[in-house]
């Protein structure tokens, strides 16, 4: 792994005991099984309104420091209560293409301070995150597990761009793409989780050719610039 980003303020370290290995493949977070499905295409094309015309209440497009790529703070506790009865989104999915990836393409965190590389800057105990570095996944632990790596894989995307799908729920993240078949890394404490009414506690975070926290300097390229988020109701 890379070193901590420099203009990060130095992660908590809260020791927890080792969570146990996650095992890709288990089966979890099933968007066939949903009864409410909410779509929302992004444009970063648009430097004023990249959200122009999503309708999915809940995400909210980020302020950055240098400008460069687009951040997206996503509400899993805002779906309209006329088709989901308790307002809670159970599932994210971020859809895709790409083209001759470069550093930090992707990024998806549970904290507004994630950077890649594990951790957060003291926001919260839950800062579990998946990036791709180039064609390279990493998934990682929050501190509820230490923040460790949990899942790797090289090549999980063709070096000369294809299309990826990343489901992300409680407990849960699966990849997919061209040249990756589903691929699901679990663990109940430390993966993704949602503590439905905790403050930075219920959101999730989508960074596109850069990294959640608004303040770092790690951008990346290679993202078609109209990705699509997809929400679930279970």
């Amino acid at each position: 792994p890379l070193p901590p980003d420099p203009a990060r303020p130095v992660a908590r370290a809260r020791a927890r005991a080792p969570a146990p290995a996650a095992a890709p493949g288990a089966a979890s977070c099933n968007p066939a099984a949903a009864f409410e499905v909410m779509g929302c295409e992004i444009d970063m094309t648009d430097p004023v309104d990249p959200l122009w015309p999503c309708a999915v209440p809940g995400v909210t497009a980020m302020p950055t420091s240098n400008g460069a790529g687009l951040t997206l703070r996503i509400d899993m506790n805002a779906a309209p209560l006329a088709s989901v009865p308790d307002g809670q989104w159970d599932i994210l999915q971020v859809v895709g293409m790409t083209d001759g990836l470069w550093q930090y393409a992707l990024n998806i965190g549970n904290s507004p301070s994630n950077d890649a590389w594990g951790g957060d800057a003291n926001h919260t105990y839950y800062d579990a995150e998946a990036h791709l570095y180039g064609q390279t996944l990493s998934v990682w632990h929050s501190d509820m597990a230490g923040s460790g790596l949990a899942f790797q894989q090289s090549n999980a995307l063709s070096s000369s761009g294809g299309f990826f799908e990343a489901t992300v729920c409680d407990g849960s993240f699966t990849w997919e793409s061209d040249t990756s078949p589903p691929t699901t890394v679990t663990h109940p404490d430390s993966i993704f989780q949602l503590r439905e009414g905790d403050l930075d506690e219920d959101f999730y975070y989508v960074s596109f050719e850069r990294v959640v926290w608004p303040q770092s300097s790690r951008t990346g390229s290679g993202i078609d610039p109209y990705p699509y988020l997809l929400f679930y109701a279970l």
